[in-house]
């Protein structure tokens, strides 16, 4: 009847054990799992914040070199501009030239105008003396051409004879340089007109250097916007590279943390049932059983023993 019952016990004590909570053992299981997931859950953290940090060193790295890059660009556009301005100032001083050599040459056009008119003058008058002579010897000759007439009309005639000849190497002379003055006349307007058309030269070579300058100031202000543009970026990648590298260190001391919990946990230590009430929860796995119901059985029967 004591063998039945002791049986009886056993089976009721191992349908029991379905509805046991975890044991001590299976809790310190947990918590080691729980120290050793939070330190993998720590070290993934700490390698994500190291790949964005090596990205991000990477992209400051490149976007450092697009401003080195861009900065070459506008020192080349600076260049430029230099060399526009230096030839604008060198075309503005030769339409000034250009502008002076017209004035001179529009002197020597009045110049030459002037000496003209008189020549002009000066054949007009020895013309009208040659005439005048010819009409006082007409008057005072007879058809064998000798003078006649009173005393003093015969004078006057004879020196008009005398005169003559003089006269009309005047009109001779003045003819020539008549014609000297309107070749100076002409080559003075040639001058003019060539003068003229180094000013109109000069003018569009300085309007081409005004563009020039334009467009290569422009090129400037474009490139200098780039280069904030580019010094933006790195900007940006800086202060995201340090707010990821702020992250690193924290995930790096929650790691450390994470591992220091770990190292410093020390499962508590088993102590064999001494009574069929510390069989339960898990107890009986500090002695030598094999379930829960072995346990209870063995003190349930009076024996004394650590275990079998």
């Amino acid at each position: 009847m004591r063998r039945m019952m002791t049986l009886l016990t056993a089976m009721l004590l191992a349908l029991s054990m379905l509805a046991v909570p975890a044991s001590a053992g299976e809790k310190t299981d947990a918590k080691k799992a729980e120290l050793e997931q939070a330190v993998v859950d720590a070290r993934a953290r700490v390698d994500a914040r190291q790949a964005e940090v090596k990205r991000l060193e990477k992209e400051l790295v490149k976007a450092r070199a697009e401003v080195d890059a861009q900065q070459k660009v506008v020192d080349a556009r600076e260049r430029d501009l230099k060399k526009a301005e230096r030839a604008l100032s060198r075309a503005e001083r030769e339409l000034r030239g250009a502008l002076k050599a017209l004035r001179a040459a529009r002197g020597q056009l009045a110049k030459a105008e002037a000496t003209l008119a008189k020549a002009e003058a000066a054949l007009k008058d020895a013309r009208h003396e040659v005439r005048r002579l010819e009409r006082v010897i007409k008057d005072t000759t007879n058809k064998r051409g000798k003078c006649v007439g009173s005393k003093a009309q015969r004078a006057e005639c004879q020196k008009a004879k005398d005169a003559l000849p003089g006269a009309k190497k005047d009109v001779r002379e003045a003819r020539a340089a008549v014609r000297d003055a309107r070749a100076a006349v002409g080559e003075a307007k040639q001058a003019v007109a060539d003068a003229r058309q180094a000013v109109a030269d000069a003018k569009k070579a300085v309007g081409d250097a005004k563009k020039a300058v334009a467009e290569a100031s422009q090129a400037l202000s474009d490139a200098k916007a780039e280069l904030v543009r580019l010094q933006g970026v790195v900007d940006t990648i800086e202060a995201k590279l340090a707010k990821a590298k702020r992250a690193l260190a924290k995930a790096e001391a929650a790691l450390a943390k994470a591992e220091a919990a770990l190292k410093a946990y020390v499962p508590p230590v088993k102590k064999a049932p001494t009574n069929k009430d510390e069989c339960k929860n898990g107890g009986w796995k500090a002695g030598d059983y094999r379930n829960q119901g072995q346990c209870v059985s063995y003190f349930a029967s009076g024996q004394k023993r650590g275990g079998r």
